[in-house]
This record gives C-alpha cells, sequence and structure tokens, in this order.
C-alpha cells in the first residue's frame, strides 16, 4: 500500500522536477566522494610529514631554543577574524623562522580536530621549506612539547594562555584576550626586533604576572556567553547567568 501511495506520488512529480531531484543526489554523492578522497589523502600527506618520534626525542632532549606552535583548528574565529593576515598559519611560521633563524628549533602541532581545509598540497610544501621546522604527531603531548619549549608562539590560541600560567615566554600573531599579560609580546606593526630579544632574556616574577592578570581581569565581564561551557560553572542557572551577562553588557 504505501509503495503505490509513493508510486502515485512520484507520477503527479513533472520531468524536470524528477531530473532535478536526480541531479541533487547525484551531486550529494560526488561530494561525500570526494570529501572522503580529500580526508584521506590529508591524513597520508600528515603522516608522511610528521617527524619520527624517535627523532623527536633527540630533539627534546639535545635542543634548548625550542619554540612550540601548535595550529588552530581551521575554520574558526581564533584565526578567521582574530588572526587577521595571520589566518594563514603558515605564514605566521614563515615569519617566525625568519625572525628567530637557524639557532631555533620549530614544533609544529596540527589539531587534532583539524579537516583537509586550508591543508592542501600547498601548505605542506610550505611548511617543508622552513629550516628547523618539524610537524609533530598531533596526538603527542602538548604538555611535555610545552615543557620543553623556551618560547610558545600563537596567534590567539588558549596554549598561550597556558604557557604564560607556566612562566613561559609567549609570542602572538593575533588578538588574544591575554595580550595584555607579562610574557606575552604581540607580533604588529609596531613590532621591534630589538625590543623581541630583550623579552626573551627578561625574567618575569610571579608577583608581575599576578598584578597583570588582577588588572585585566577587573575589567571582565560575569556570566557564562557560551553554554557549552555552562557544566564548567558551579550551580549554573540559566535565568541568574542572562541577568549576570545583560548586566555586563550594560556596565560596558
Amino acid at each position: 500500500q504505501v509503495a503505490r501511495k509513493n508510486s502515485v506520488w512520484w507520477d503527479d512529480v513533472s520531468t524536470s522536477e524528477k531530473l532535478e531531484t536526480k541531479a541533487s543526489s547525484v551531486t550529494d554523492m560526488i561530494k561525500k566522494l570526494a570529501h572522503k578522497k580529500l580526508s584521506q589523502l590529508y591524513q597520508s600527506t600528515l603522516n608522511e610529514h610528521n617527524v619520527p618520534r624517535d627523532k623527536l626525542n633527540k630533539i627534546l632532549q639535545n635542543n634548548s631554543k625550542i619554540v612550540y606552535f601548535p595550529l588552530h583548528l581551521q575554520p574558526e574565529l581564533t584565526t578567521s577574524t582574530l588572526g587577521g593576515i595571520f589566518q594563514d598559519q603558515i605564514y605566521a611560521l614563515e615569519t617566525l623562522s625568519a625572525l628567530l633563524g637557524e639557532d631555533w628549533t620549530i614544533l609544529v602541532k596540527e589539531n587534532p580536530k583539524q579537516s583537509y581545509f586550508q591543508r592542501r598540497e600547498l601548505f605542506f610544501k610550505r611548511l617543508a621549506n622552513l629550516p628547523n621546522t618539524y610537524l609533530v604527531d598531533k596526538l603527542f603531548s602538548s604538555q611535555t612539547l610545552m615543557e620543553h619549549s623556551e618560547l610558545l608562539a600563537t596567534i590567539t590560541g588558549t596554549a598561550g594562555w597556558e604557557a604564560i600560567k607556566s612562566n613561559k615566554k609567549c609570542l602572538i600573531f593575533g588578538q588574544a584576550w591575554y595580550t595584555s599579560l607579562e610574557n606575552c609580546f604581540i607580533y604588529d606593526e609596531h613590532f621591534s626586533e630589538s625590543a623581541f630579544l630583550d623579552f626573551l632574556q627578561q625574567k618575569t616574577s610571579f608577583n608581575a604576572l599576578k598584578a597583570s592578570f588582577e588588572v585585566l581581569n577587573s575589567k571582565a565581564g560575569h556570566g557564562v556567553i557560551d553554554y557549552a561551557y555552562a557544566p564548567l560553572a558551579e550551580n549554573f542557572d540559566l535565568k541568574a547567568n542572562s541577568q549576570l551577562v545583560a548586566k555586563s553588557l550594560t556596565s560596558i
């Protein structure tokens, strides 16, 4: 009975609509196949360029000047808007490599959630052309990489905040929320290479770092603006939170 009804419905559809439906189905199938092929190609290329684990361990043990650059997920606000020209993350790495010279080793780690978007053949070619720059398996411990690094470089990533909390130096290429904190240096139109080199030599006390955070924190509003983080807030109440956010925005 259902089959008969479906047959009657299909008979009432015009020829042009039938062709459009079939074309749409074929297009969807082609897109799925292309997505699968591109995903497989991205993963195989990623594996080819990963530095072997034994070589990575030697680098971590023997090199003192290491900079860690964790790649951002793309597309996302962190690079698409807040990154400016450095939404092209290889350009940030090229700038970093030219700035630091061959005395430094750059360790680049792919974002675990990344797909083939903005990770095509040219991305890996440009990365491979950078001296003393190695792509690390995305499953390798970020904590270990950070512990062995003297400097962390990022566009706007949370990794920069984590580095600062560990009293590490951080070079920022985008508009990160924590740029005003001690141990941060911004790469922008006012960048001074000599000032940056002095920054790398400076020692920052915990009290100075704490004071800079308290200044930043005094400007922050109250409330959770992304409900994905609501479970992290103790005794979260939707209505009370909405009122807090509204009050914070009004005061700003």
